[in-house]
């Protein structure tokens, strides 16, 4: 537990500004769990230090979602639905997930035809 006389009032196992010990940081995208600094965009530490996703779903944007088994990765194909489903970030990432009745053009997903 943290005292005043160690010079580190805070708990460095949860603190990602003193992680393991006082004046450790943890960079960008990462999270103090249980005294290390632990990447928060895999399937087990999804968003959060707690956070697991389930069998078959994947980390997305700090959330567990289930992939499209049918994405949109190709040029010109319909896309059958949307690939990532609200909720779970709520960003469409065109070239790979567009909304479903959209094409992908390129890096973009566009509704008809592509420019």
């Amino acid at each position: 537990a943290p005292t005043p006389d160690d010079g580190c009032e805070t708990h460095s196992d949860a603190d990602p500004s003193n992680c393991g010990t006082c004046g450790h940081a943890c960079g960008t995208g990462e999270g103090c769990c249980g005294g290390t600094c632990t990447a928060l965009n895999t399937t087990t530490h999804c968003g959060a230090c707690t956070t697991t996703c389930g069998s078959g779903q994947v980390c997305y944007n700090g959330g567990c979602c289930t992939p499209d088994p049918n994405p949109c990765a190709t040029a010109g194909v319909v896309c059958p639905q949307q690939s990532m489903p609200d909720g779970c970030g709520g960003t469409v990432v065109c070239g790979r997930n567009c909304v479903g009745g959209q094409i992908c053009c390129g890096d973009s997903c566009a509704t008809g035809a592509c420019p």
